[in-house]
């Protein structure tokens, strides 16, 4: 996997790291520090995270799903932390305000882009207009569950 380097400019930084990777403790980590922030910039070490907070059940059929379910979320934190596309980032945001967790919200995000990856799979690609008008109408428009109260 590449790497997909973190903006360093972004002024939200801290909190889209604490969003991403609750199970990391960053506090340490100097976000000025273009080092440390190397380090975070590894793919393998976003996804060491990620997985820390999913629980594994050691059967093959479910190895491949959470090989799966992780890289998707990895997918959506590239996309956060590079602001790339830019609305990444305030849809994770505005499904989180209408009631929905944390994990619901990356979950939502995550399913418009295994849908653009599928298409891309099936040699019938579709243009980055379709991800971001996904994003738009989330959550709305989002075949998951609705906010507990």
């Amino acid at each position: 996997m590449p790497d997909a380097p973190i903006n360093p400019e972004l002024p939200d930084l801290a909190e889209r790291l604490a969003f991403l990777f609750p199970e990391a403790d960053l506090s340490a980590v100097d976000l000025t520090d273009p080092d440390a922030l190397a380090d975070l910039d590894d793919e393998h070490t976003r996804l060491g995270f990620i997985e820390a907070e999913h629980p594994r059940t050691g059967e093959l059929v479910e190895d491949e799903r959470f090989r799966l379910h992780t890289s998707l979320h990895l997918i959506v934190a590239n996309q956060v932390l590079t602001d790339d596309p830019p609305q990444a980032w305030p849809t994770l945001q505005r499904i989180m305000a209408k009631g929905y967790t944390r994990h619901e919200a990356l979950h939502m995000v995550a399913t418009g882009m295994s849908n653009a990856l599928f298409h891309a799979m099936q040699g019938r690609p579709q243009p980055p207009e379709v991800y971001l008008d996904y994003l738009s109408g989330l959550p709305e428009h989002a075949t998951r569950p609705r906010p507990r109260p």
